[in-house]
């Protein structure tokens, strides 16, 4: 996994660092075999940090995600919740493509 972090307004620490490195692995899971590359832009405004998340090097798409919250590290969490999502969605209707449902016997005896 290639990570790339960029911040705006405000200075980088380690401890950042590493908290946004341990939430990317979480995209392990959903993404087993993708060599991903993951981009994280943190900046605030005002007293309102942001997080935009882009996980590309998967097949298909880029998947991107926006979150905002009055901590940092909130950011994070809801930023890989809801690319977690995006990605989740994306597989089954991949999957649903592939294996199309077929109608139970029952369903077509009542129609």
């Amino acid at each position: 996994m290639k990570l790339q972090i960029t911040f705006k307004n405000f200075e980088h620490t380690p401890a950042l660092n590493e908290q946004i490195s341990k939430k990317s692995e979480k995209l392990k899971k959903v993404f087993p075999n993708a060599n991903l590359n993951v981009n994280w832009y943190c900046w605030t405004e005002k007293d309102t940090h942001y997080s935009e998340l882009q996980v590309s090097g998967h097949q298909g798409p880029i998947i991107m995600a926006k979150a905002k919250a009055d901590n940092l590290y909130k950011t994070f969490d809801l930023a890989i919740k809801k690319v977690t999502t995006q990605a989740v969605k994306k597989n089954e209707k991949k999957h649903e493509m592939r294996h199309p449902r077929r109608p139970h016997e029952h369903e077509s005896l009542i129609a």
